[in-house]
């Protein structure tokens, strides 16, 4: 059964660390206030192989950083975040003793905690999420604060009035230094960076103090691609999400157990899937005797699960929310080419044989989980980002086991057209105004939460806590290597509390494809969900993504911001309203087709490309 006990999967990260020296900055040595008995309650000391701390030997900043206990699994990691040290809370949250020579550059310490020799206080605008209690009363961040010697003065405004207040206080003149967790827009970004100078572009502060943003950057070239404005300059800095299920994330999903009842297979192809649907309309699947039966059933409120996605791909890729495909570079608009001709074709061969019925274009999340959930099992199939999107409580709900997934089904021409998402990412999370008096010490704030302690710490919580390293012999989650750890029941995510800060926090942590491959720790609190999906990606969609996916959030010039979003807006529901009534037989697609065509030029569609293309160009020009 695909039942989910609470105790998540959860994954490790690992990484070395270093920093080249400065040769003309100053060498100092530890924060001059911090006695040695404060830094034993900051927490770096207390760990075995610390000789050197108690004797007051001079050590280099490497030395000491390599002088902590290793991972119990160090080497299972793929570089560069193999060597790992094991993630107590003292090396989570350590600060770097008095014998340890650390470089100052007049500012703040480019190395090792505390971040500035005198005690400072930033004001803070920050969203407080539900699943946080008291984020002045948070354990991470009072830790912070004694790490750092950065004490934050926070204004907190509710996740639903996050944007509204912001907009009120930037523009008021009553500036913050920092916004944090506020999910700014890119056309935030553009106005309140560019054109309103608002915001501090950050690059040169990355280049110098972002040791681990800059990590990110050298693994994740796309990440900077995707935060760079037309101007060349970053404004904000993300949460990066790593998914491996999510990249792939639309899917199809079957009812096995009818499949099993009527001795057929999983279809693969757009034709052996029709055959499927005719099945289920007219063999009684469910045997109750009434011709009840919904072969297919979707919804546009739930994650990817509108038909004229998955179901379109075989004929034409339409995975991106703007109907772009990418060739070579280049765009072009999906619903204006042939192959969407023809997957409205076959669509509308399913409608006018009552394979599915109109509620597909006006179902809500909560309607498609109704029918899932009926007194008789009457759903056969359906479009969704995960099996739960058509049952309620899929975590424990039986008929979860009935469901398993599509194949991206192959189209008339061969096709197979993966959906493909690898830009995951919360944009805008952390930003500096240019009221910040210290900005500098600032970026070094935000740059720790992408080192790979703090990212296990905002996502997994405490060592000994929230989860245990995996014991030996416990296998990842495909079974063919050791896993890592694994999370305890009652864990730091599973209810609101004072240590959890991952909602807000612009974490990095390893890509998740290659934690699933090798680091994912599955049995005794293992997550049976996320295992289930990870094998399924594997098995059936790994190999078919496309080849140029189109990241789905790029900054538009100031002056093309307007146009753009207008132009976006009346021909986006233009095309969802015509592609309805083509596949509801309204319009005639042999005689209806050009002029539908003729239309969207009318309404600049041309432009539309043209202004995406702008923002692609934009982004695949970033170095």
């Amino acid at each position: 059964m695909k039942k989910v006990v609470r105790m998540g999967l959860i994954v490790t990260l690992a990484s070395s660390m270093f920093l080249s020296a400065c040769s003309n900055n100053e060498k100092a040595g530890g924060d001059e206030g911090a006695s040695n008995e404060q830094n034993e309650q900051s927490g770096q000391n207390g760990q075995s192989e610390q000789t050197d701390n108690s004797t007051g030997k001079k050590m280099t900043y490497q030395e000491w950083e390599d002088s902590w206990e290793s991972s119990p699994y160090p080497d299972l990691l793929p570089a560069p975040w193999d060597n790992a040290k094991k993630f107590t809370e003292e090396y989570t949250f350590r600060r770097t003793p008095d014998n340890v020579e650390r470089n100052f550059d007049g500012k703040v310490y480019t190395e090792g905690w505390p971040i500035t020799k005198e005690k400072i206080k930033l004001k803070v605008l920050a969203r407080q999420d539900p699943m946080m209690l008291d984020i002045k009363d948070n354990y991470v961040f009072k830790k912070l604060e004694e790490r750092t010697n950065i004490e934050i003065d926070w204004t907190l405004v509710p996740t639903e009035q996050f944007q509204q207040k912001m907009n009120v206080i930037l523009a008021s003149g009553d500036l913050p230094d920092i916004i944090f967790g506020g999910s700014l827009t890119k056309s935030e970004e553009m106005r309140y960076g560019v054109k309103e100078e608002l915001l501090l572009p950050i690059n040169d502060l990355i280049d110098k103090y972002g040791t681990w943003i800059k990590h990110t950057f050298e693994v994740r070239p796309e990440v900077k691609q995707s935060i760079t404005t037309p101007t060349g300059n970053i404004y904000s800095i993300p949460a990066v999400y790593n998914n491996y299920h999510v990249s792939m994330g639309m899917k199809g999903w079957i009812n096995k157990t009818w499949l099993d009842k009527l001795n057929l297979q999983v279809p693969t192809t757009v034709e052996e899937y029709y055959e499927v649907l005719k099945a289920f309309k007219t063999q009684d699947p469910n045997g109750n005797g009434k011709p009840d039966e919904l072969p297919l059933v979707g919804s546009p409120g739930v994650w990817f699960g509108n038909i004229t996605g998955f179901f379109m791909n075989p004929f034409i890729y339409n995975g991106d929310p703007d109907h772009m495909i990418a060739e070579n570079g280049k765009l072009k608009y999906a619903p204006i080419q042939d192959g969407y001709k023809e997957g409205l074709k076959w669509l509308n061969k399913l409608y006018a044989d009552k394979l599915f019925d109109s509620s597909v274009f006006t179902m809500n999340g909560e309607q498609l989980q109704q029918l899932g959930d009926a007194s008789e099992q009457i759903v056969g199939s359906y479009p969704g980002g995960y099996y739960g999107v058509a049952l309620g409580n899929f975590l424990t709900n039986p008929r979860s086991d009935d469901y398993v997934p599509l194949p991206p089904l192959k189209g008339p021409s061969g096709a197979v057209n993966g959906f493909y998402n690898p830009y995951m990412y919360a944009n805008g999370l952390f930003a500096i105004t240019k009221a910040n008096k210290h900005p500098e010490a600032s970026l070094r704030w935000a740059d720790q939460f992408y080192m790979v302690e703090m990212a296990s710490m905002v996502w997994r919580g405490r060592l000994g806590i929230d989860w245990e390293y995996a014991e030996p012999g416990m296998k990842n989650l495909f079974g063919d290597a050791q896993g890592v750890y694994v999370t305890k029941e009652d864990s730091v995510g599973s209810k609101p509390n004072n240590v959890f800060i991952h909602p807000i926090a612009p974490p990095y942590s390893v890509p998740l494809k290659e934690i699933s491959a090798q680091n994912a720790a599955v049995g005794v609190g293992g997550s049976a969900y996320e295992a289930n999906m990870t094998k399924w990606t594997k098995e059936l969609y790994e190999g078919h993504q496309i080849k140029e996916p189109i990241p789905v959030d790029m900054y538009s010039e100031v002056a093309d911001a307007d146009e753009y979003a207008q132009l976006s807006t009346v021909i986006q529901e233009y095309v969802r309203e015509s592609t309805t009534k083509f596949i509801m037989g309204k319009w005639n697609l042999d005689k209806d087709w050009d002029n539908y065509v003729e239309q969207l030029k009318k309404m600049k569609v041309d432009r539309l490309v043209e202004l995406k293309q702008k923002q692609y160009d934009v982004f695949l020009n970033v170095k």
